[in-house]
């Protein structure tokens, strides 16, 4: 079975560069459940759609949103969340409707300042991946004390979306998939889903170039 060989292939390990000092964590408060996010300005992050309501935050009917950066660890403040735009082709609904559910399932919020770029750099968005590349998953769970970070291969899945040969939890959605070339890093695709092939879990993630800048105009 490819996914298989895939997966015996390239087995999962730590990478040595550490990417987490562009990562955070969306927090509401009051609420329970989190989202993982990632900078890719100063001020502002990327992450799932579904992790964000857009319209509630503005009229200001849902629990104020924070962003907790990962960086300095244990030391940095929460911010908050002032704005958030969804991905204009993303549509939350079931059925039918999920072909343009999960492929879309991004989101940009604000913060409420920058954050500065020697200590959270922001990390520029970069082309897709192709199956076989070996990639790296940066999540941060609410139930975890900092960022985890994983190696997954990229494996053959559904059209418009990124497939990866690791296992993933509630809580990472919004994770940064990103590609590591020496010491540089560029954010590929949003974490957003599980799937379940056979008795194999894996992750689904949205691919970002061509649509992390229409929505970081429509948040302008």
């Amino acid at each position: 079975m490819v996914v298989a060989a895939l997966l015996v292939a390239f087995p999962g390990t730590a990478p040595a560069a550490d990417v987490t000092s562009s990562a955070g964590r969306l927090e509401r408060v009051g609420a329970s459940g989190t989202c993982s996010a990632t900078l890719v300005a100063p001020d502002m992050a990327v992450t799932a759609a579904h992790c964000v309501n857009p319209e509630r935050l503005r009229t200001g009917d849902a629990p104020q949103v924070f962003f907790r950066p990962a960086a300095p660890a244990g030391a940095a403040p929460p911010l908050a969340v002032v704005a958030a735009v969804r991905h204009p082709l993303y549509a939350p609904g079931r059925g039918s409707e999920q072909v343009w559910r999960f492929p879309f399932d991004l989101a940009v919020v604000r913060l409420v300042r920058g954050l500065p770029a020697r200590v959270n750099p922001a990390l520029p968005d970069g082309p897709p991946p192709e199956v076989g590349e070996r990639l790296t998953l940066v999540t941060w769970r609410g139930s975890d004390e900092e960022p985890v970070v994983r190696e997954c291969p990229v494996i053959p899945g559904a059209p418009g979306m990124i497939t990866l040969g690791c296992p993933v939890q509630g809580g990472e959605s919004g994770g940064a998939v990103l590609r590591l070339s020496g010491v540089r890093a560029v954010i590929v695709a949003v974490l957003t889903s599980r799937r379940q092939i056979g008795a194999l879990p894996l992750a689904q993630a949205s691919p970002l170039e061509l649509r992390l800048e229409p929505m970081l105009r429509l948040i302008d």
